[in-house]
Protein backbone atom coordinates (compact mmCIF):
# COMPACT_ATOMS: atom_id res chain seq x y z
CA UNK A 1 0.00 0.00 0.00
CA UNK A 2 1.75 2.95 -1.27
CA UNK A 3 0.41 5.61 1.47
CA UNK A 4 1.94 3.21 4.57
CA UNK A 5 5.69 2.57 2.93
CA UNK A 6 8.79 3.65 5.30
CA UNK A 7 10.17 6.91 4.29
CA UNK A 8 13.07 6.52 6.54
CA UNK A 9 15.56 4.00 6.82
CA UNK A 10 16.97 2.27 8.41
CA UNK A 11 13.86 0.75 10.04
CA UNK A 12 14.02 -0.22 13.51
CA UNK A 13 13.06 -3.85 14.73
CA UNK A 14 12.43 -4.86 18.70
CA UNK A 15 11.50 -8.06 20.24
CA UNK A 16 8.69 -7.05 22.82
CA UNK A 17 9.90 -10.14 25.00
CA UNK A 18 10.85 -10.69 28.83
CA UNK A 19 14.36 -11.13 29.73
CA UNK A 20 14.39 -14.73 30.00
CA UNK A 21 12.58 -15.01 26.91
CA UNK A 22 14.89 -13.05 25.26
CA UNK A 23 17.18 -15.65 25.90
CA UNK A 24 15.82 -18.65 25.36
CA UNK A 25 14.83 -17.43 22.22
CA UNK A 26 18.01 -16.17 21.05
CA UNK A 27 18.22 -18.78 18.36
CA UNK A 28 15.12 -18.35 16.91
CA UNK A 29 15.57 -14.47 16.64
CA UNK A 30 18.57 -14.82 14.68
CA UNK A 31 16.66 -17.41 12.13
CA UNK A 32 14.00 -14.37 11.76
CA UNK A 33 17.07 -11.55 11.29
CA UNK A 34 18.47 -14.05 8.76
CA UNK A 35 15.67 -14.86 7.13
CA UNK A 36 14.77 -10.75 6.66
CA UNK A 37 18.91 -10.27 5.61
CA UNK A 38 18.73 -12.97 2.60
CA UNK A 39 15.32 -11.90 1.23
CA UNK A 40 13.90 -8.53 1.55
CA UNK A 41 17.19 -6.89 2.37
CA UNK A 42 19.53 -8.74 -0.18
CA UNK A 43 17.06 -7.84 -3.43
CA UNK A 44 16.51 -4.03 -2.03
CA UNK A 45 17.62 -0.93 -0.61
CA UNK A 46 15.42 -1.37 2.66
CA UNK A 47 17.38 -1.91 5.98
CA UNK A 48 16.81 -2.82 8.90
CA UNK A 49 18.28 -2.44 12.60
CA UNK A 50 18.22 -2.83 16.24
CA UNK A 51 16.90 -6.24 16.87
CA UNK A 52 17.15 -5.80 20.70
CA UNK A 53 14.62 -5.98 23.29
CA UNK A 54 12.31 -2.96 22.73
CA UNK A 55 12.02 -0.17 25.15
CA UNK A 56 9.20 2.04 26.10
CA UNK A 57 10.81 5.03 23.80
CA UNK A 58 7.81 7.45 23.23
CA UNK A 59 9.52 8.20 19.82
CA UNK A 60 10.77 4.77 18.58
CA UNK A 61 10.50 4.27 14.94
CA UNK A 62 9.73 0.41 13.96
CA UNK A 63 8.74 -2.57 14.27
CA UNK A 64 8.03 -3.93 17.57
CA UNK A 65 7.62 -8.24 17.56
CA UNK A 66 5.74 -10.63 19.68
CA UNK A 67 5.68 -14.04 19.84
CA UNK A 68 2.87 -16.43 20.92
CA UNK A 69 1.37 -19.20 19.96
CA UNK A 70 -2.11 -18.86 19.05
CA UNK A 71 -3.95 -21.38 16.88
CA UNK A 72 -6.70 -18.50 16.83
CA UNK A 73 -3.91 -15.89 15.28
CA UNK A 74 -1.06 -17.58 13.80
CA UNK A 75 1.51 -15.18 12.82
CA UNK A 76 0.15 -11.83 11.58
CA UNK A 77 0.87 -7.98 11.47
CA UNK A 78 -2.10 -5.66 12.62
CA UNK A 79 -1.61 -3.51 9.05
CA UNK A 80 0.80 -2.83 6.80
CA UNK A 81 4.42 -0.66 6.27
CA UNK A 82 3.87 2.26 8.56
CA UNK A 83 0.48 1.12 10.26
CA UNK A 84 2.88 -0.97 12.40
CA UNK A 85 5.30 2.50 14.09
CA UNK A 86 6.11 1.72 17.30
CA UNK A 87 2.77 -0.98 18.03
CA UNK A 88 3.07 -3.51 20.55
CA UNK A 89 2.22 -6.64 18.97
CA UNK A 90 2.62 -5.06 15.66
CA UNK A 91 4.19 -7.91 14.16
CA UNK A 92 3.45 -11.42 15.99
CA UNK A 93 5.78 -14.02 15.40
CA UNK A 94 5.51 -17.90 16.29
CA UNK A 95 8.75 -19.88 17.48
CA UNK A 96 6.89 -23.38 19.60
CA UNK A 97 4.26 -24.46 16.93
CA UNK A 98 2.53 -26.16 19.84
CA UNK A 99 -1.09 -24.75 18.81
CA UNK A 100 -0.74 -23.19 15.67
CA UNK A 101 0.82 -25.56 12.70
CA UNK A 102 2.30 -28.09 14.76
CA UNK A 103 3.65 -29.93 11.83
CA UNK A 104 6.68 -26.92 11.94
CA UNK A 105 7.08 -28.74 15.38
CA UNK A 106 10.51 -30.67 14.25
CA UNK A 107 11.12 -28.37 11.64
CA UNK A 108 11.32 -25.16 13.07
CA UNK A 109 13.93 -22.88 11.36
CA UNK A 110 12.28 -23.58 8.05
CA UNK A 111 9.12 -22.53 9.48
CA UNK A 112 10.41 -19.76 11.36
CA UNK A 113 12.13 -18.49 8.67
CA UNK A 114 9.50 -18.81 5.99
CA UNK A 115 7.03 -16.70 8.35
CA UNK A 116 10.09 -14.13 8.92
CA UNK A 117 9.99 -13.60 5.54
CA UNK A 118 6.59 -13.16 4.68
CA UNK A 119 5.42 -10.95 7.70
CA UNK A 120 8.28 -8.25 6.87
CA UNK A 121 6.59 -8.20 3.83
CA UNK A 122 3.60 -6.92 5.13
CA UNK A 123 5.93 -4.60 7.84
CA UNK A 124 7.10 -3.00 4.64
CA UNK A 125 3.95 -2.15 3.26
CA UNK A 126 3.10 -5.27 1.47
CA UNK A 127 -0.06 -7.06 1.38
CA UNK A 128 -1.24 -10.87 0.05
CA UNK A 129 -1.34 -11.76 -3.32
CA UNK A 130 -4.59 -13.47 -3.28
CA UNK A 131 -6.08 -9.78 -2.23
CA UNK A 132 -5.83 -8.43 -5.85
CA UNK A 133 -8.90 -7.47 -8.41
CA UNK A 134 -7.15 -9.93 -10.80
CA UNK A 135 -6.68 -13.43 -8.93
CA UNK A 136 -7.50 -15.98 -10.58
CA UNK A 137 -10.78 -18.60 -10.16
CA UNK A 138 -7.46 -21.23 -9.46
CA UNK A 139 -6.50 -19.40 -6.44
CA UNK A 140 -9.15 -20.62 -3.74
CA UNK A 141 -7.33 -19.27 -0.67
CA UNK A 142 -9.70 -16.05 0.50
CA UNK A 143 -8.13 -12.52 0.46
CA UNK A 144 -7.07 -11.60 4.02
CA UNK A 145 -5.97 -8.31 6.13
CA UNK A 146 -5.43 -5.26 4.23
CA UNK A 147 -5.83 -4.59 0.75
CA UNK A 148 -3.07 -2.92 -1.46
CA UNK A 149 -3.55 0.17 -3.34
CA UNK A 150 -1.00 -0.23 -6.46
CA UNK A 151 -0.20 -3.35 -8.31
CA UNK A 152 3.06 -4.20 -9.77
CA UNK A 153 2.83 -6.79 -12.46
CA UNK A 154 0.82 -9.89 -13.31
CA UNK A 155 -0.98 -11.64 -10.62
CA UNK A 156 2.39 -13.49 -9.25
CA UNK A 157 1.98 -17.00 -8.07
CA UNK A 158 5.19 -17.55 -6.97
CA UNK A 159 5.25 -14.48 -4.91
CA UNK A 160 6.22 -15.16 -1.36
CA UNK A 161 2.69 -13.00 -0.29
CA UNK A 162 0.25 -15.25 -1.65
CA UNK A 163 -1.41 -18.39 0.37
CA UNK A 164 -1.81 -19.83 -3.31
CA UNK A 165 2.18 -20.09 -3.58
CA UNK A 166 2.39 -24.11 -3.82
CA UNK A 167 5.69 -23.55 -1.92
CA UNK A 168 4.89 -22.35 1.39
CA UNK A 169 5.78 -18.76 1.65
CA UNK A 170 7.75 -19.17 -1.63
CA UNK A 171 10.30 -21.15 1.17
CA UNK A 172 11.47 -17.75 1.99
CA UNK A 173 12.67 -16.56 -1.13
CA UNK A 174 11.31 -13.44 -3.40
CA UNK A 175 10.14 -13.75 -6.77
CA UNK A 176 11.35 -12.04 -9.62
CA UNK A 177 8.20 -9.71 -8.99
CA UNK A 178 8.64 -9.51 -5.41
CA UNK A 179 12.04 -7.78 -5.93
CA UNK A 180 10.42 -5.46 -8.62
CA UNK A 181 8.08 -4.26 -5.97
CA UNK A 182 10.24 -4.18 -3.53
CA UNK A 183 13.17 -2.05 -5.15
CA UNK A 184 10.30 0.22 -6.97
CA UNK A 185 9.48 1.03 -2.89
CA UNK A 186 12.76 1.12 -1.52
CA UNK A 187 15.21 1.22 -4.42
CA UNK A 188 17.97 -1.27 -5.53
CA UNK A 189 20.52 -2.45 -2.74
Amino acid sequence: MSTVIWKQLPIGVCWDLSNADFALYATQRDWSRLAVEASWEAHSGVTFTGWQQCTNAPNYYGIRISVEDSAATGPHTQGLGTMLNNVVGGMVLNFTFRNWSPSCIGREEYCIRNIAAHEFGHAMGFAHEQNRPDTPSSCNEPAQGTYGDTLIGAWDLASIMNYCNPDWNGNGQLSTTDIVMAQMFYGPK
